[in-house]
């Protein structure tokens, strides 16, 4: 084990109330940290606006059932630093804090956020001294990142630096009127092959304020523990759990799961959960074992065991000019200037919980990222509003919610035609990355910071074509490589699948070719493309921009350009983009001909290589088809299924075939411009 990968299991085997994972907003221009002592709590920032029926100051009886299920809004920041020269990320840091509101037990629901806002403080400001190996807090991360990042740069290999990270996650699991159990997912890297992840649980009585302990929920802790024990055995041993390839011997480990901050409570039953590194390998990733309510009826306490719904009403949304009247309001980070979609219930509705999505371009699917808001019952009447900018086509919110008619989660739409709402369930959404191409103005969430930015084109003539300037909110992006040009393309898209858009413009300056440019990131810089394999450009040369244009099938970016080669085709190659910012073709350098079904007519005994037998030759009054080309060879499909190549050459002049014009070996060539 490196010394840096013991440093993450250090950080997190000290501080267990630590845990986990995810976005938040990025700044445009870098963040420099704030020289305070690493002990200092951090000044802490009002939760989104949320408005709530009053409390009553008098503490309840703990013998008493709350009143009402409990209201958690989850405050979020985040922060990226760079080098001093602002050209490399150093750290990436992202926080979710959770609060509770109890309609008529103020006394428990302080007892709640101070224990959660302790949790914070030790994720951000970081708890205990450990040694050298052992560091935890934004601060703390930020200083090694610099003092690791000097030793790349005193090595001249500033570029392959990777930045550090501290990420937290939080999700609500279960809340009811006893209980509100809810987990941290934590991310961290300090270097080295990989980073650490880890899940923890919290649970807490909202009767009395108190965090459960696992000795709290029986009155026979010993007699539980034994018999857990033995059921998670017999769980272990499904169908289910055979592709983590647990470690020899891992029965013996199962007791100590049993622990406090690893378990929470969920709609099935009570969840124990194995981190990387505790029963499998890092690679097997998290292992959860769900102890069955069912199960758990005759081992705890009848309080904690859920109660039967009570939801008998439904939920219904729709945008309205303000959020007046609505019994909570949720701003997502548009400082209350956002579309005010309002949900109101007819009838008693529960579990009622907003979260932040990411569209993960490269499966076609989205990804729930945590809780932002959660009420565990809505009365007949009352309304929840959440101001937020409505994507039109790539979500960036969901809702779920109980109702009469059974569990729901809707993903948050707005109708490109007439702006109206549109909640669509997730089996129904598969969308292309967008294309926004012919709008000036535009809002989307590009940085993944859950707030949409505003994008806007404007051109200029320039001799007669158009020379365009791309701005987010009011920053013109860099055009160095941005091609002018008389129409346009314009994609936000996730080339690498890291939640960060990048954003792709191809020009086509009256030719019938397109040069693509993009820039990626939170910061927005150039993307660097390199692999451009059509004869005259070099296959290895980094560049900013390519020649073609970017479209996306099913889901996939490709780049299309003309190819001239034994005639003119429409041609694509898939692309690659990783988290540097470099764009690359794909590594075998083969183009695929599209909607080519123009057979060539062969005049002349043309050489050729078949895949079934090798060497050999056409004869005159043979037909083929061209299927693309790696920018030597020219792939071929005859009238008959054969399939081969043909190894064209360029003489400067044109294309040869063993010291011959081309023009010589087949009757005509499809040659267009």
């Amino acid at each position: 084990m490196s010394m840096r990968k013991k440093a993450v299991s250090l950080l997190l085997c000290a501080a267990l109330a630590l845990s986990l994972a995810a976005c938040g907003p990025r700044p445009e221009t870098p963040v420099q940290p704030a020289a305070a002592p690493a002990t200092a709590a951090p000044e802490t920032t009002a939760a989104p606006e949320t408005a709530a029926a009053p409390e009553t100051t008098a503490a309840p009886d703990p013998a008493v059932e709350n009143l009402s299920a409990p209201v958690v809004s989850v405050r979020r920041e985040s922060e990226t630093f760079y080098s001093d020269d602002n050209t490399t990320r150093l750290f990436i840091y992202a926080c979710a804090e959770p609060s509770v509101t109890l309609n008529g037990n103020a006394a428990s629901a302080a007892a709640i956020n101070e224990a959660l806002h302790k949790q914070y403080t030790d994720f951000s400001v970081g708890v205990g001294a450990g040694d050298e190996y052992s560091i935890s807090g934004k601060e703390n991360y930020l200083a090694d990142a610099k003092a690791f990042f000097a030793e790349y740069l005193a090595a001249g290999n500033a570029a392959s630096f990777a930045p550090y990270a501290l990420e937290r996650e939080t999700s609500v699991r279960r809340a009811d009127r006893h209980l509100l159990s809810l987990t941290y997912d934590d991310t961290s890297y300090l270097g080295g092959a990989h980073g650490y992840t880890g899940r923890y649980g919290h649970t807490f009585d909202l009767r009395t304020g108190k965090e459960l302990t696992l000795a709290d929920l029986t009155d026979d802790y010993d007699a539980f523990l034994s018999a857990a024990v033995e059921q998670l055995k017999d769980i272990s041993y499904g169908a289910e759990y055979a592709a983590y390839s647990l470690n020899e011997g891992y029965e013996d480990q199962l007791a100590g799961l049993f622990r406090d901050g690893n378990w929470y409570f969920n709609d099935e039953g009570l969840v124990l959960m194995a981190n990387p590194y505790e029963l499998a390998s890092y690679a097997a990733g998290l292992i959860e074992f769900t102890l069955p309510y069912a199960w758990l009826a005759y081992q705890i306490r009848a309080d904690y065991l859920p109660a039967e719904s009570a939801a008998d009403g439904s939920l219904t949304g729709e945008i309205r000019d303000t959020s007046e009247g609505a019994a909570y309001v949720y701003d997502d980070g548009t400082n209350g200037t956002g579309a005010c979609v309002t949900f109101t219930a007819s009838g008693a509705v529960e579990d009622v919980e907003l979260n932040a999505v990411t569209y993960l371009e490269y499966s076609n699917a989205c990804r729930i990222d945590g809780t932002l808001w959660y009420a565990g019952h809505l009365s007949d009447g009352e309304s929840f509003c959440v101001q937020t900018w409505i994507p039109d086509v790539v979500p960036n919110l969901a809702l779920s919610w109980r109702d009469a008619g059974g569990e729901h989660m809707k993903y948050i739409f707005q109708s490109g035609m007439d702006g109206s709402l549109i909640l669509m369930d997730g089996e129904e959404y598969a969308e292309n990355p967008l294309n926004i191409s012919g709008k000036s103005v535009y809002r989307y969430d590009i940085n993944g910071d859950y707030a949409a930015e505003e994008i806007t084109v404007t051109a200029a003539d320039a001799g007669g074509i158009n020379e365009y300037t791309i701005a987010v909110n009011g920053t013109a992006l860099d055009r160095t490589n941005m091609p002018a040009g008389d129409r346009y393309d314009l994609w936000i898209c996730d080339l690498d699948g890291d939640g960060i858009c990048e954003i792709l413009f191809a020009a086509d300056s009256g030719s019938d070719d397109y040069r693509t440019c993009g820039w990626h990131g939170d910061t927005l810089k150039p993307i660097g493309f390199t692999g451009d394999a059509r004869y005259g450009a070099d296959p290895n040369a980094l560049t900013g921009s390519l020649a073609g244009r970017v479209v996306f099938s099913g889901g996939i970016p490709v780049l299309e350009a003309w190819y001239y080669q034994l005639g003119t085709y429409r041609a694509v190659i898939g692309m690659h983009g990783t988290s540097d910012g470099v764009v690359t073709l794909d590594p075998t350098y083969k183009w695929e001909y599209r909607g080519s079904s123009y057979y060539l007519t062969v005049t002349k005994i043309l050489p050729v290589y078949l895949d079934e037998s090798g060497a050999a030759v056409l004869t005159p009054g043979e037909k083929l088809v061209l299927t693309g080309t790696d920018g030597q060879n020219t792939f071929f499909r005859t009238e008959d299924g054969r399939t081969g190549s043909i190894r064209p050459e360029y003489s400067g002049e044109g294309w040869t075939i063993n010291g011959e014009s081309e023009e010589n070996f087949f009757e005509m060539l499809p040659y267009v411009g």
